[in-house]
């Protein structure tokens, strides 16, 4: 697994680095947003010192996230014979119904293409691309604090 990361904002908002209390929120409840969501919202209290809350209202940050995973079409056949799979997840912090943050990830799944080799489920690529807008979301609090 190859991941690429794109910070898009060329300052961060120095409350990323404060932040205690957030909101997660998919962009898109019919899409692959959805399970990524629901995978950050799990993997992030363990990997970060954030609380997840049931309101926006709570949060002292929203976390709206947006991701697509190759699944179908002409280039996810063409990479499932290359052995590739490339997704991407694109994550934003809003306080106060502003955007503060954007952060953009590309996870390449390379697949060895062996009669005995596994694919990964879905579930597994969902979480993935949550793991990298986690490290995404840890390199902005870190720039947020000036380290």
């Amino acid at each position: 697994m190859t991941i690429t990361t794109l910070l898009l904002m060329a300052s961060v908002d120095p409350r990323l680095g404060a932040m205690t209390k957030v909101y997660v929120q998919p962009v898109d409840d019919l899409q692959d947003d959805r399970p990524v969501a629901a995978c950050v919202v799990q993997h992030l209290p363990t990997a970060l010192p954030l609380t997840i809350v049931e309101t926006p209202e709570e949060a002292d940050v929203t976390l709206k996230i947006k991701a697509r995973r190759q699944s179908s079409g002409f280039s996810a056949a063409l990479s499932t014979m290359n052995g590739v799979r490339v997704s991407d997840v694109i994550t934003s912090a809003w306080i106060d119904d502003k955007a503060v943050w954007e952060g953009h990830a590309t996870v390449r799944l390379e697949r060895i293409q062996r009669a005995l080799a596994r694919p990964a489920s879905a579930e597994e690529d969902f979480c993935q691309l949550a793991d990298a807008s986690i490290d995404n979301i840890r390199v902005a609090m870190r720039k947020a604090r000036g380290k």
